[in-house]
């Protein structure tokens, strides 16, 4: 019998010597390397990235806001704020549903930069880098005009890129290398 971290490293296959499906060849690669993603690296990536990308859905629309507001030179009222409320919980619930699937591949980003990188000092440029990239990436999604400057699609997305890496900056993300605990 094997145990879980051998069964990880030949990909999921427990009888030995038996072809049991067509990915088998590749999928002993893809284990060793998620074992090296995964298990030899300690951190807190997890919490990191949800903090980081919680920061952007719900900082991101005040930004937003804030840069209307000196764009479009409206004075400060609490009327304002008050119409402005509902909209707020939209781009909350709408920018946490669009970018869901743009954090999960933030999170599979950090483990690969903490793994490939462990003792860099610079992993939280990378990191902002990668996530400002994303983040534009999945505007660009939706069409070219979230480039367009006179259009408020690029200022949102500015917004969020500016959280994105201001949060990545801000939390602290802490890694440490487990021994190697495979021998020849």
């Amino acid at each position: 019998m094997q145990s879980l971290n051998e069964w990880r490293l030949v990909g999921g296959n427990t009888n030995k010597g038996k072809n049991h499906g067509r990915y088998n060849n590749c999928a002993g690669e893809y284990s060793a390397l998620m074992y090296v993603i995964i298990e030899r690296m300690q951190s807190n990536s997890f919490s990191y990235s949800l903090k980081v990308w919680l920061t952007s859905v719900f900082v991101a629309p005040v930004v937003f806001f804030l840069i209307d507001l000196c764009i479009n030179k409206h004075t400060l009222s609490l009327g304002m704020y008050m119409n402005d409320a509902p909209y707020y919980l939209l781009y909350v619930i709408f920018g946490g549903i669009l970018s869901f699937f743009t954090w999960l591949t933030f999170l599979f980003i950090i483990k690969g930069l903490i793994a490939t990188f462990p003792s860099s000092g610079q992993i939280k440029h990378l990191i902002a880098v990668a996530g400002t990239l994303l983040t534009v990436g999945t505007f660009a999604f939706f069409g070219r005009r979230v480039f367009d400057v006179h259009n408020d699609f690029f200022y949102m997305m500015l917004s969020y890129a500016i959280c994105i890496a201001g949060g990545s900056y801000f939390y602290n993300l802490e890694s440490t290398q487990k021994p190697d605990i495979i021998s020849n």
